[in-house]
């Protein structure tokens, strides 16, 4: 029989300088575990970090964010495209 190594056990690439930004749009802060230890994000607060860590947070903010059922905790809506192609943001 083969052997083989299950996927929890092959190391992660981590490439310690790629780093990612997240930003927290609600009214509330944001708190996930990662590690075993809590990490935070306040309400309206961007942070960069390790690329693992800001995946990790994001999408745990995501799926925050996609069952909120009272959408006005977001602190800012879309307005569409400026004349660049770039996002425009409206802050309540």
């Amino acid at each position: 029989m083969a052997e083989f190594t299950p996927l929890e056990k092959i190391p992660f690439d981590n490439d310690p300088n790629r780093v990612k930004g997240v930003f927290n749009p609600t009214i509330e802060d944001f708190e996930c575990l990662y590690g075993g230890k809590p990490q935070t994000l306040k309400s309206g607060e961007k942070k960069i970090l390790p690329e693992p860590l800001a995946n990790h947070i994001a999408k745990h903010l995501a799926d925050k964010i996609c069952r909120m059922k009272n959408l006005e905790l977001l602190q800012e809506k879309f307005e569409g495209l400026d004349d660049n192609g770039r996002e425009k943001w409206r802050i309540n």
